[in-house]
């Protein structure tokens, strides 16, 4: 038989058997896998490739004894509109299994929930912040990893804005961590993100802890200290700077320009 001329199917038996030349790369993956399991383990298949030109073809794979029989047939009016939203769904469902995989490999804990705000996936992440091993039961159980009063608050947040960006306290193989969450829902449901802040604040607050120190030993000096930053404002200033030019210090500490304090 001979397949429709608009299709861009060569009609001679070298080139049609060429798969390569005239479908899409997808295409020739699935349809040279499919038949090789059918010659090898006789498992028949129904699949839609696409041509080079995006036309759609139905392709049947089955046995009869010892033969591999692989028919291809033109899809016209609600077959063809069944076969390009097939196609379509396998598209996003490839696209989704690649987010997801992506999702995978972060180490923030990421959830998605139904549209009643039920855990329906979760990431590794999450798993180990729930003290979990295994993903896919932490989503089963419905374990949570904020407070039943964090959640809460989520959803009242979410019903004035369904893009939330808030920082959440959540307590982790028992320390409490605050999580800056990222929570965006629709009226099929929600997906989050939370980025442990704690390693941050630790830092943050031992940076401050170590000025403050320095700031001290400065203060001792008898040697009058300024500071100013790139802007040219007034950062810091010890007790010897104020005794030196008998400034006042509620002056001092607006921050003026290296100028205005010159002047």
């Amino acid at each position: 038989g001979q397949l429709p001329r608009e299709c861009g199917v060569p009609e001679d038996r070298s080139g049609f058997l060429a798969f390569g030349l005239w479908l899409r790369p997808q295409s020739v993956a699935e349809l040279e896998h499919a038949i090789e399991n059918l010659r090898q383990t006789a498992q028949a298949f129904d699949l839609t490739v696409e041509t080079g030109n995006g036309t759609l073809i139905g392709v049947q794979g089955r046995t009869s004894g010892a033969l591999a029989i692989v028919r291809f047939c033109s899809l016209q009016g609600v077959q063809a509109k069944c076969a390009a939203l097939e196609l379509q769904n396998r598209e996003y469902l490839k696209k989704l299994d690649l987010l997801r995989h992506l999702l995978e490999k972060l180490d923030q804990p990421v959830w998605a929930r139904d549209a009643q705000g039920r855990i329906e996936w979760v990431n590794s992440a999450y798993a180990h912040a729930v003290d979990m091993t295994d993903a896919g039961v932490a989503a089963a159980e419905g374990r949570e990893l904020f407070s039943a009063q964090t959640r809460q608050r989520l959803e009242r947040d979410r019903l004035a804005e369904p893009d939330l960006h808030e920082q959440l306290p959540a307590v982790v193989r028992g320390d409490r961590r605050i999580f800056d969450v990222t929570d965006v829902s629709s009226d099929v449901g929600s997906v989050g993100i939370g980025i442990d802040l704690s390693e941050a604040e630790r830092i943050r607050d031992e940076l401050q802890r170590t000025l403050k120190s320095h700031s001290e030993t400065l203060d001792q000096l008898s040697t009058a200290v300024a500071i100013f930053d790139p802007d040219m404002k007034l950062q810091f200033f010890n007790q010897a700077f104020v005794k030196l030019w008998s400034l006042d210090v509620a002056w001092l500490e607006t921050q003026p320009s290296n100028t205005l304090l010159f002047d």
